[in-house]
């Protein structure tokens, strides 16, 4: 016959118990408060950055030869020296990017991307290194607004995303003259040439633009239309992101980054 259990003792199990349950709930809180990330430690123990990007999107990343160049890589580079290890390229495809960050096939993505709020609950974006967005072009540098473009011509690339926003302001305008063109080098050209008084253009397209020339289009971006490229970590990966916030703070603040924009825009 089994021995009852005394109260005194049935209490020390029940209250060893209750602790015990309260001291899960505090792990599982503590946890949940302060998630295990390795993201920054892997980094420094390694020695190595892995950073991956799509070689197919010249200025930013593309192959010449067998090396991987452009304004991505230097920025990769650049911010792997800042944090003290070295950088490992990983030549992704586009549709393959996210998809290697969150099976960790790297630690972070530079690669003209630009925030996708469908993807937020996944990833952590960056800062913005470059706003690739759009700006108007013109020999004027009075003509930097939609309002002073009034009366004028403004010359786009039938289709984009420039003849998109020159047709929303043709119906908020009383006058604004549109040229369209087969391709954005063609409006830019316009402009140039005093054909029209402007052209509208996304930024990497007009900064290429202008490196071939002698003669200089002043840019200004439009308010509103800006396109950021950010870098993506997975989420979770906080510390890292954190460091990576750090240098693209001090590299735009030292003019390193200008440096870099410069090199290939």
């Amino acid at each position: 016959m089994r021995r009852p259990i005394r109260p005194s003792l049935l209490r020390r199990i029940i209250a060893s118990i209750l602790l015990g349950v309260l001291y899960l709930d505090l792990i599982l809180w503590w946890k949940a408060l302060n998630p295990y990330d390795p993201s920054l430690e892997r980094v420094q123990t390694s020695g190595i950055l892995r950073v991956g990007m799509d070689p197919t999107y010249p200025p930013f990343a593309t192959y010449a030869g067998d090396q991987i160049i452009g304004l991505d890589v230097d920025l990769a580079h650049e911010v792997a020296a800042r944090i003290g290890v070295k950088v490992q390229i990983v030549s992704l495809g586009i549709d393959g990017l996210y998809d290697a960050l969150q099976s960790d096939q790297v630690d972070v993505l530079i690669s003209a991307l630009m925030c996708d709020p469908y993807r937020l609950s996944q990833v952590i974006y960056t800062r913005p290194y470059y706003d690739a967005g759009q700006v108007i072009a013109s020999l004027n540098p009075d003509l930097f607004t939609m309002r002073r473009l009034e009366g004028h011509t403004v010359a786009v690339e039938y289709g984009s995303l420039a003849d998109e926003l020159s047709r929303r302001w043709m119906r908020r305008l009383r006058l604004l003259d549109v040229s369209r063109f087969v391709t954005a080098d063609e409006a830019l050209q316009a402009a140039l040439q005093g054909k029209v008084d402007a052209a509208i253009s996304d930024q990497v397209t007009a900064r290429l633009f202008m490196r071939g020339q002698s003669d200089a289009l002043n840019l200004a971006p439009i308010a509103g239309q800006g396109q950021p490229y950010c870098a993506a970590l997975r989420v979770g990966y906080l510390k890292l992101a954190k460091v990576i916030n750090a240098v693209l703070e001090e590299i735009d603040a030292d003019q390193t980054l200008a440096a870099i924009i410069k090199r290939w825009l």
